[in-house]
């Protein structure tokens, strides 16, 4: 399941344990918390010493979710606090779920028609902001790079959307590898010289398949231009333009960014394969590690819910969300219960609000939490959302 990551891992390393540290970026939260979580409990199970490098203000969460004890933390100072990510992300999250900004279409109208929501879109360019900020900080902080670097890790890994660690390796003179996630912009693997072509390979947030007619084609070839000249404008380019006293940083930062985003050791792609993926070339440093976040169901339920899940005369259907939405109130909550009560399925409904809608149909469960992982290893569960 996940032996290709391990065994790569295990490759890179010359000792039997060795010291590596995660940095997750400034933002530290759903599901790139888990994926690094699981990858660091795999390599502690695998007699690997692990650390993570947080910003001070998650600490206190961080140290809640580690229940077993298993990590060491290097805390880092930042200028924003957990509340400020937490919002900007909620409203990000919003907008989603209303569609706003499920294609570059609908953003771009969104941003052209509403005051409110232009507000919103500057809240989240400023937390972009604060990471380049955040990043300049971690990089200039010799007490901090000293305490790195006393540590003597062996090896780093980091989230491809919070690229301070390409960075961060040269300052505490580290290989290091970067977890990816393919699927979602496959324009910004330009970035590391693999090309991705948009004749057959669409865009996230496009909703075109590979499919595509001549307009479709057109459309999608606009958006692969437009996501990393985006990225490029309010991430990318802002990092460059760091000042530090560190010489191989100094000649990374005159460097392009594709040799900044080429020095990367390993390239992950987080829960992809090749018979689920649109066809496109890659590297013999970029690997597909499947099921990171899958582990076997125990198959034990409450009572309540497993008597719910049994009953269900033609299946029942998961609506989860992921980790990081949470939808507590509006006009789509009723939307969908009301699409949810026409299903011939029975649906288990992960729900956070505490009034429960107006049309909800008796076929369906509300949840505050549900044991997603072990419903899946069901028999009668048909569909997950």
């Amino acid at each position: 399941m996940y032996a290709s990551l391990l065994c790569v891992l295990a490759l890179s390393f010359a000792v039997d344990s060795s010291k590596i540290l995660i940095y997750v970026g400034n933002l530290p939260m759903g599901s790139h918390v888990r994926v690094s979580n699981f990858l660091g409990n795999s390599l502690v199970q695998h007699g690997h010493e692990v650390w993570f490098l947080i910003p001070d203000t998650f600490y206190d969460r961080r140290i809640k979710e580690d229940k077993g004890k298993v990590f060491s933390y290097i805390t880092m100072p930042v200028n924003f606090t957990a509340e400020e990510v937490d919002r900007a992300n909620n409203d990000f999250l919003d907008k989603s779920m209303n569609g706003e900004t499920t294609s570059l279409y609908n953003s771009l109208k969104t941003l052209l028609s509403n005051e409110q929501k232009r507000g919103e879109a500057k809240r989240f360019k400023h937390v972009l902001e604060a990471m380049v900020v955040a990043c300049d900080i971690l990089l200039n902080d010799d007490a901090l790079i000293s305490k790195i670097r006393k540590e003597k890790f062996d090896f780093l890994i980091g989230d491809s959307l919070m690229p301070c660690h390409h960075l961060l390796s040269k300052r505490i003179l580290t290989s290091y590898a970067t977890l990816d996630v393919p699927p979602v912009l496959p324009a910004l693997i330009s970035k590391i010289r693999v090309p991705s072509n948009p004749a057959y390979v669409p865009e996230g947030f496009s909703h075109l398949t590979d499919e595509m007619n001549f307009f479709q084609r057109l459309l999608n070839f606009l958006m692969a231009q437009a996501v990393p000249l985006a990225m490029d404008i309010f991430l990318h380019n802002p990092l460059l333009a760091i000042e530090t006293k560190d010489n191989d940083i100094k000649d990374v930062l005159k460097s392009s960014q594709e040799n900044l985003f080429s020095s990367v050791d390993i390239w992950f792609g987080v829960n992809c394969h090749p018979a689920i993926e649109f066809p496109r070339p890659v590297t013999i440093d970029m690997l597909c590690t499947r099921g990171m976040l899958s582990t076997p169901s125990n198959q034990i339920l409450d009572i309540q819910l497993l008597s719910f899940v049994q009953s269900a005369r033609h299946g029942v259907v998961l609506i989860s969300m992921g980790s990081l939405v949470n939808m507590s109130s509006g006009d789509l909550l009723e939307t969908l219960a009301a699409a949810f009560s026409r299903l011939p399925y029975s649906v288990v409904w992960k729900y956070n609000s505490k009034f429960p809608p107006m049309r909800l149909g008796n076929n369906t469960k509300l949840m505050n939490w549900i044991p997603q992982n072990d419903l899946l290893g069901n028999k009668q569960i048909r569909s997950l959302f």
